[in-house]
């Protein structure tokens, strides 16, 4: 009976495996797409804003150049102020640009009074600009934590079916949460010390009913995951205005990852000849720490270090030739040495003291 139990068990816990799966593998998808876009857009403005100081350098450099040579005249003063004028957002240029219908500028956009929930595409809010732009690596894992609570809280009262049960206790969070996502729930990492905290910090996905039954506050059939975004930037905004306020406990202290020990002064990192890694690459494990170089300079004979190279002085006699090589005899050139005779027997050892001390055996 115990192992017909058993049997049961390990089979609902594999299609309760095998039923997450393809959830779980459009989610990441979903994430490591919008962490792409994230990364992108801030190549992008970087790149904006390099060109953008570039052009008002050059200006700036045409300006002093004319003003030097004493050319620079009234008019021109003017059709430069009026060029910038329309190049500035809100400029005649823009403004003709957008009755036009081309796409919105990023610059022109105001992003914080933005409605997250109105929001169409969170790939592209306006001017090419993600919801998530502003995201942090805290808010990442958030939003993951809100998907995993709210596909467990619908798994779990789907996978159960019974009225009785309509959904996981409070305690029973964190066993559920393992045996569904294959991982231990660590309160600490996330800074909170009970699962109730842990809740609180997701409450706009998660709720805790009457007899602290926990469910889940978005629907099960969801068009689109972009739904967590919108969340999780709502909750991004409230927490930075919370902070701007004073309120320190809106700041989520989360368990830093530990850094790795930085290099020593003057020891780089190489990668072994016999090991199949490309050149240049470096390798977890396979870092080796040289000390630095020696004073004088690469190529430089280094003096006042021990064991360090000695140029050969020139008073020296030469170093004589090694000498030459000698093949030693084989078993067929076998020569006896001199005054051995071939063929006489060896001579007697002689008998052993403690032999002749030996007593007599009887008979």
């Amino acid at each position: 009976m115990i192992a017909v139990v058993g049997l049961v068990a390990v089979f609902a816990r594999i299609c309760r495996f095998l039923v997450l799966r393809p959830r779980l593998r459009e989610w990441q998808k979903a994430v490591h797409s919008w962490q792409s876009r994230q990364n992108q857009h801030k190549l992008d403005t970087a790149q904006k804003e390099s060109n953008r100081q570039a052009k008002e350098l050059s200006r700036e450099a045409d300006k002093m150049l004319r003003e030097l040579a004493g050319q620079r005249a009234p008019n021109e003063d003017a059709a430069e102020g009026t060029q910038r004028d329309k190049s500035e957002p809100g400029g005649e240029g823009e403004g003709a640009g957008a009755k036009s219908g081309e796409p919105q500028d990023e610059d022109a956009l105001d992003f914080d009074p933005l409605d997250v929930f109105g929001v169409e595409d969170v790939m592209d809010v306006g001017g090419g600009r993600p919801l998530f732009s502003n995201f942090a690596f805290e808010d990442w894992v958030m939003l993951s934590l809100r998907f995993e609570l709210h596909l467990m809280a619908h798994s779990f009262a789907r996978d159960t079916d019974d009225s009785d049960r309509p959904g996981m206790h409070i305690d029973h969070l964190a066993f559920y949460y393992s045996r569904y996502f294959q991982k231990v729930l660590s309160l600490g990492y996330y800074g909170a010390s009970t699962v109730a905290q842990l809740l609180e910090m997701c409450r706009d996905t998660i709720e805790v009913r009457k007899n602290k039954v926990v469910a889940s506050l978005v629907p099960d059939d969801l068009d689109s995951l972009g739904v967590f975004v919108m969340l999780t930037e709502e909750s991004r905004r409230d927490r930075v205005l919370r902070i701007d306020c004073g309120d320190e406990s809106a700041r989520l202290k989360f368990a830093a990852p530990v850094p790795s020990a930085p290099p020593l002064p003057g020891a780089f990192a190489v990668v072994r000849p016999s090991l199949p890694a490309g050149a240049g690459s470096v390798q977890m494990g396979q870092l080796q720490m040289r000390p630095p170089p020696l004073p004088g300079g690469p190529g430089r004979p280094a003096t006042g270090w021990p064991g360090a190279f000695q140029p050969p002085d020139p008073s020296m006699p030469p170093r004589p030739p090694p000498p030459a090589f000698q093949q030693p005899p084989m078993a067929g050139n076998f020569q006896p040495p001199p005054g051995a005779k071939l063929g006489a027997p060896p001579p007697p050892r002689p008998r052993p003291v403690w032999r002749s001390l030996r007593p007599a055996r009887g008979p």
